[in-house]
């Protein structure tokens, strides 16, 4: 069994619009929501083996967050250009090709793509990923590159609204 958590970036900051949007920071809620949904993983005892993350700032900074939460260390972190709106199909390839021996990886990243990642790994379609929002999708394969909608299920669902 397999498990992967697709995680998009917490709400971001637009106080500054003379940076890139590579550069945002999270927002002060994008902070306290990182935090909120570190501790829902922690408290359903989910703790990764491999962390995979988009180089966008915020996206990097709800890693280290979640990260700390999940005790996994943050300078172990993969930082994939790929993941940063490059389309599903580059992250499904960043996944297909994680070594067999990790059981449950977070992949870090950007919507539209990550919506488009669960509808299309999940046997369970959804119309949107929100901030800070996080899918656990089950795998009953061996090896990563299994992974597809015919093998994998819905097992976790959480967003910061849904505890406000």
């Amino acid at each position: 069994m397999r498990k992967l958590f697709i995680i998009r970036h917490a709400k971001s900051s637009w106080d500054h619009p003379e940076l890139s949007d590579r550069l945002r920071p999270l927002k002060k809620r994008g902070v306290k929501d990182a935090e909120l949904m570190g501790h829902l993983l922690r408290k359903a005892s989910v703790y990764p083996d491999a962390v995979l993350s988009s180089p966008a700032v915020r996206a990097l900074a709800t890693a280290e967050i979640i990260c700390r939460h999940t005790k996994f260390a943050f300078h172990k972190v993969q930082v994939i250009d790929d993941l940063y709106f490059k389309g599903m199909e580059a992250i499904m390839q960043a996944v297909h090709k994680l070594n067999p021996a990790l059981q449950t990886v977070f992949v870090f990243g950007h919507n539209p793509d990550l919506t488009e990642l669960v509808n299309c790994f999940s046997d369970t379609p959804i119309n949107n990923l929100p901030t800070c929002g996080i899918v656990g999708i089950d795998f009953n394969i061996i090896r990563w590159e299994e992974a597809d909608f015919s093998n994998g299920r819905i097992v976790y669902y959480e967003y910061p609204a849904k505890h406000r």
